[in-house]
């Protein structure tokens, strides 16, 4: 009897050759914890099927690691344990550098969603819509303060928040940010200097 690899096998087989002619050498993954701490971890790109089939370790804590660097420990949540952290190969996007990055979410060693999975959560609640016939339209604002290479303030003429001088100012720089969003596959919908 002949094997027959499975879609998902097939899926990985054909994102990592296409990965690899592009030239990518690293796969990264990420989380991002109810903090709002992205969390990550990278492999070879020979690792790309073990990432996203049985996941790479990842310590339960990473659920409680807070924005200052501190962990907030509980009765239950400690460094004891191992969570998988799978990354979602048709999230696949590839970067410069010769790396690659793939959004993850954390499953228990029994393969069951780890219930304070932030994109795991988001995914029950889009089922629980559309079992009840809605769909979900979601999108993300990022927000970020521009500083000069060394860390200092930029100079910079004053402006008014949501104004058009933000947005003359620094055009250079959004052009760059919209190519970069297009070539990596994420639609900007709008920008702003708030």
């Amino acid at each position: 009897m002949a094997y027959i690899a499975s879609a998902d096998e097939s899926a990985v087989a054909k994102a990592q050759h296409e990965l690899q002619e592009a030239g990518v050498r690293t796969v990264i993954g990420t989380v991002v914890n109810a903090s709002g701490i992205t969390l990550a971890k990278s492999v070879p790109l020979a690792r790309l099927g073990a990432f996203h089939q049985s996941g790479m370790g990842a310590a339960p804590v990473w659920h409680v690691f807070a924005i200052d660097g501190g962990i907030a420990f509980t009765d239950t949540i400690t460094t004891v344990g191992d969570l998988r952290l799978k990354i979602d190969i048709e999230g696949l996007r590839i970067l410069p550098g010769g790396r690659a990055w793939a959004p993850g979410s954390l499953f228990e060693q029994d393969g069951t969603a780890s219930p304070a999975c932030a994109r795991g959560l988001l995914a029950d609640v889009d089922g629980s819509l559309d079992a009840a016939g809605y769909r979900a339209l979601v999108g993300h604002e990022l927000e970020f303060v521009l500083v000069a290479s060394d860390g200092s303030a930029l100079d910079t003429t004053l402006w008014v928040p949501y104004g058009a001088t933000g947005l003359l100012d620094r055009a250079e720089f959004l052009d760059d940010l919209l190519t970069t969003l297009n070539q990596a596959g994420v639609p900007a919908e709008q920008l702003h200097a708030e």
